[in-house]
């Protein structure tokens, strides 16, 4: 067994175990404004190094077509080809993510994620990835893997190498858009900017088949971010920390007298209490 914990706030804890749900999140509106796009632009780096290609003021679409004509250009021997510009209609190729880490009690997670109203929720990686007993609402297009996130500021060899024996395989410029658009995407949306580094996390990449129908939204801090839902069994929870506060010890007795109500659907998560003072 594994454990993978994912921070939030008191709100969101509730609304996580009464709905049985997460919600993961469209990976252009996490907190990291390049998200996908800096792995897009370390492969350009490797792939096509007089690119000037900017990733802050890319879309995530225009980044992959950027992206698709450099691999057709290297690796199929085509010219420039032009923008397909139908893909901005597909969004089921827009990996949507929900982010955990490793680190069951971490200041920076606290700090950035959890604040003063904070709890980390543990969960069992495996039994978070069995179907829940009620059906799945949606389909996903790839089954739901946790991976670890991989850090830095240069493309990593071996997802390269991995890469490059994928092209091996591709003849045409359909087969290398379906390529980019989804395989190569799903790929990419494991690495990110080495400034996260502390978050330590692993993510559940996730990809509907019909996007589009099954898209919600929700408000964040700064603004709105496009979801879609995730349901597990409640047996995938092991437990709830109590994060750093001047309230953690009422959370911690508030929290001890909800999880027995209803008894038995949540009365086997243990409530613990960060061992981080506050601050």
């Amino acid at each position: 067994m594994a454990s993978i914990y994912h921070y939030t706030d008191l709100n969101a804890l509730f609304s996580i175990v009464h709905n049985k749900e997460l919600w993961a999140s469209d990976t252009e509106f996490l907190n990291d404004a390049t998200e996908i796009k800096h792995a897009i632009k370390m492969l350009l780096n490797k792939v096509d190094p007089a690119n000037k290609y900017d990733s802050v003021n890319s879309d995530l679409f225009e980044s992959l077509e950027i992206l698709k004509d450099a691999l057709a250009r290297k690796y199929l021997r085509l010219p420039s080809i032009p923008a397909n510009i139908h893909k901005k209609l597909g969004l089921e190729s827009v990996p949507q993510i929900i982010s955990f880490s490793t680190e069951a009690d971490s200041l920076y997670m606290w700090r950035n994620y959890a604040r003063e109203n904070g709890v980390c929720i543990e969960f069992d990686e495996d039994k978070l990835l069995l179907e829940p007993k009620e059906p799945e609402p949606y389909r996903f297009g790839i089954t739901p893997v946790v991976e670890e996130v991989i850090y830095g500021d240069v493309f990593p060899d071996s997802l390269f190498l991995q890469i490059q024996n994928s092209l091996k395989s591709i003849k045409d410029l359909a087969e290398l858009e379906n390529y980019v658009f989804f395989e190569l995407t799903h790929l990419l949306a494991k690495v990110k900017h080495g400034a996260f580094s502390l978050e330590n996390e692993k993510r559940l990449v996730l990809r509907t088949t019909s996007c589009l129908l099954t898209q919600n939204i929700r408000v964040g801090a700064q603004h709105a971010v496009p979801y879609i839902v995730f349901p597990f069994s409640l047996d995938s929870i092991i437990s709830i920390t109590v994060g750093p506060s001047p309230f953690k010890r009422r959370n911690i007795i508030a929290l001890d007298r909800w999880k027995n109500t209803p008894r038995g659907l949540t009365a086997h998560i243990d409530i613990r209490e960060s061992a981080i003072p506050y601050v």
